[in-house]
């Protein structure tokens, strides 16, 4: 028979367990066996011959960086790509074009075979709305094959229309971070902040930490003096990050228990102090950001297992679509849960789009990202 001590343990043990299990129930998207599918305006599909557009991110000009091919082995291990992922040019302006794929010029520091990129984002100086002027500096996470994870740096001339310059990596040693790199934002021409979604290094050790919602990921800063800097912890699968148009605030998605973090930021130290939560109730991905309102784009995967499903073979399976949803976050006052409001500007049942990652507005439009499938284009009539 169970002594006091077993007994106690039992009542400490079974009710974690099936929370536990209830949490990952609702990650799995189990709990949504339907997506209902409403449009804010008229959608259509753009031609990018890859599989997915991860990660996407919008210039004042109008100019869309798209991130395409990621291979997904720290989550998915037996996917592999047929070829190296690219960055692809999209101009709002000119939206009967197709995206154009960016030659990447190149020294030893690249190796383009193995380039998979993941996270993306841009820092730009005198880029205004319709010129066609300025610097624009692009941050890439890379998961190099056969070189490690890594942030790649490009230079974009846009007199160079099809063109990058490639001009600088830091390592994940370098970083300091463990696990897998994630997402990325520019708070200067080479300084930024990172994500790792996970924290082991074996995929087995991913299901736990994301089966339990383990808050062992983190924030690190790298400011180019020689090392990175942790500057938040205790976060659960860290996936997306942006930051405020004043610099004042940073976002940070917790994927796989579909919360927002909001961090207050120190503009001389860099350093970040927590603030606040914003639940969502669906699994979130990357954040964009409005420079216009400040207002919160996020792409979501309210089915996860479908998703998981879609692309856990060695192609893409289209018997397993994935619902899509993009989120609007707006605050009235200082970023918090209280000033949060929440908006769902697009949904799909993953005939449109499966498993959306991404959503990057532009005046009255907006354009939606996947890991392994379509991606959108939408004018913004009604939402």
């Amino acid at each position: 028979m169970l002594g006091m001590l077993g007994k106690l343990s039992l009542l400490i043990i079974i009710p974690l367990f099936f929370q536990s299990a209830f949490r990952f129930w609702k990650i799995l998207g189990l709990h949504r066996p339907i997506v209902f599918n409403h449009y804010p305006g008229e959608c259509k599909i753009l031609n990018i011959p890859q599989q997915g557009s991860e990660d996407l991110t919008t210039l004042p000009n109008g100019l869309v960086f798209i991130s395409s091919g990621l291979v997904e082995e720290t989550v998915y291990p037996v996917v592999r790509p047929i070829e190296p992922g690219n960055i692809y040019l999209y101009n709002y302006n000119k939206p009967n074009s197709d995206p154009i794929r960016l030659i990447v010029e190149h020294g030893g520091d690249f190796y383009p075979e193995g380039f998979r990129p993941h996270g993306i984002s841009v820092w730009s100086e005198n880029v205004k709305k319709n010129a066609s002027s300025g610097k624009i500096t692009l941050f890439v996470v890379n998961h190099c094959t056969k070189r490690g994870d890594r942030v790649e740096i490009f230079e974009y001339h846009q007199s160079a229309v099809n063109k990058l310059k490639h001009v600088g990596v830091v390592s994940q040693s370098q970083l300091g971070t463990p696990g897998a790199l994630n997402d990325l934002v520019a708070i200067g021409p080479r300084i930024f902040y990172v994500t790792n979604l996970v924290r082991f290094s074996h995929w087995i050790g991913h299901w736990f930490e994301f089966s339990l919602s383990l808050p062992i990921t983190q924030v690190t800063l790298w400011d180019g003096s020689g090392s990175g800097r942790v500057v938040a912890t205790g976060l659960r699968s860290a996936n997306g990050i942006n930051m405020s148009p004043d610099g004042r605030y940073v976002y940070v998605s917790e994927s796989f228990v579909g919360v927002i973090k909001i961090y207050r930021r120190d503009s001389k130290t860099n350093n970040l102090e927590y603030v606040d939560d914003v639940e969502t109730g669906t699994v979130t991905d990357n954040i964009e950001i409005d420079p216009d309102t400040g207002n919160l784009w996020i792409g979501c995967t309210p089915q996860l297992l479908k998703n998981l499903l879609e692309v856990l073979p060695n192609k893409v399976d289209p018997r397993y679509k994935a619902g899509s949803q993009v989120l609007r976050i707006s605050f009235k006052g200082d970023p918090s849960a209280a000033t949060a409001s929440i908006r769902e500007v697009y949904s799909d049942d993953g005939v449109q789009i499966s498993g959306a990652s991404a959503a990057s507005p532009y005046g009255n439009n907006v354009m939606i990202g996947s890991v392994t499938h379509n991606t959108v284009h939408c004018h913004l009539k009604a939402y």
